[in-house]
């Protein structure tokens, strides 16, 4: 039996059908779809052999000319006109290396279509944070050095310890949806440096002084924050349509003409005072549905609600510090006072856990007047 090399040719069909085969050149780049060929000799005769599988390269089917080779040598190789070819499995294809850049983009047009506007921003203040601090190109570059040293970067900025924890804490959530699994540990640790501040409500002689240093305007939106028990962006986002006057009932729900949506997607209702809905219904004077109810003077969401507390707050002569989120710990307090259960008051605040709610009532008992008379009926004997 003879005994030829197995040489790869590949075939082409010309416009009129006709067949050419050519020998590969080892040095050339071949298009996906290239049709490969092993000719050969088998007793006595030339063959040529193509290799039907599909996926095949010049790499393929240089690899079975050589298996082809061991087959004729030892005779396996008759008088069959085209011996099997065992398909070749591809080599998993390595996924591409994400760039930090790349990952920011996608995350943060992730929260712009699920958080509001403010959120947001805050999202993408912290991790521009962060983009500064670190210096590497590739997520996949990130190691727990690169978090300690964002830590050390934002001390050195002068970040209190709360919100290096905050600022941390919203990077975090960034590294772990990109399989960065790098700061829990250091998250704890912050957590552990910093003492949680109790929110305090405001006192009775707090509201007075608040709403006697008030004008008519200021009284309303401020009455509006107290007795709704609202956040912020919540009294901001309130429209007209909001409002069921013959209920008394304020409907919280997204507004997607304003790109803004409702925190742990609490769609609520909130029972309004007598009061407060006479006040709102005189101040509609004809306003459309989807009307505003505290509009800026451009007709658009009010960002200075804080800033005008501080003013009134000032004219009133308030030492403590004046705080919008004051009139929700306040609301809270007042409805816990008023017999309202602990789960009524968190259906109303809209928090997504019984504890948070909680957490706003833990110092309420023990500024109670039932507490303090228990107190002074113990300790008598000292008096």
């Amino acid at each position: 039996m003879a005994i030829s090399k197995v040489s790869v040719y590949t075939r082409t069909t010309d416009a009129n059908g006709k067949r050419q085969c050519d020998l590969a050149d080892p040095k050339k780049s071949y298009p996906a779809g290239t049709i490969f060929c092993l000719r050969y000799e088998a007793n006595g005769r030339r063959k040529l052999e193509t290799l039907k599988s599909t996926g095949v390269t010049f790499k393929y089917a240089l690899a079975i000319a050589r298996l082809r080779e061991s087959e004729l040598l030892m005779g396996a190789i008759s008088k069959t006109k085209n011996a099997p070819v065992v398909p070749v499995v591809a080599e998993p294809v390595k996924p591409a290396r994400v760039t930090i850049d790349d990952a920011v983009a996608k995350y943060l047009e992730d929260v712009r279509g699920s958080k509001s506007v403010k959120t947001f921003q805050g999202y993408s203040c912290d991790i521009t944070k962060f983009r500064v601090s670190c210096k590497h190109v590739y997520v996949d570059e990130i190691v727990e050095d690169d978090l300690q040293e964002f830590v050390r970067y934002l001390r050195r900025q002068g970040y209190s310890k709360r919100t290096i924890y905050n600022i941390f804490q919203s990077v975090n959530t960034f590294l772990r949806v990109n399989k960065i699994m790098l700061g829990s540990q250091i998250l704890r640790k912050l957590g552990s440096e910093y003492d949680e501040k109790i929110v305090e409500a405001y006192t009775q002689d707090e509201l007075t002084a608040i709403f006697a240093a008030c004008n008519p305007e200021e009284r309303l939106v401020f009455k509006f924050f107290l007795t709704s028990g609202c956040r912020e962006g919540e009294v901001v986002h309130t429209e007209w349509r909001d409002l069921d006057f013959s209920s008394n009932i304020l409907h919280i729900q997204p507004k997607p003409e304003w790109n803004w949506k409702v925190k742990d997607k609490e769609d609520r209702h909130v029972p309004l005072s007598e009061s407060l809905m006479v006040e709102l219904r005189t101040r509609r004077n004809g306003g459309k549905a989807m009307d505003l109810v505290f509009p800026n003077k451009q007709g658009k969401p009010e960002g200075h609600f804080l800033r005008q507390l501080k003013v009134v707050a000032g004219r009133a002569g308030l030492e403590t510090k004046a705080e919008l989120h004051k009139f929700r710990k306040t609301f809270a307090t007042m409805r816990a006072d008023g017999g309202d259960s602990v789960r009524s008051i968190q259906n109303y605040l809209g928090h997504s856990s019984l504890e948070v709610t909680q957490a706003y009532l833990k110092s309420q008992d023990a500024k109670s007047a039932q507490a303090q008379a228990k107190t002074n009926q113990v300790f008598a004997a000292f008096a």
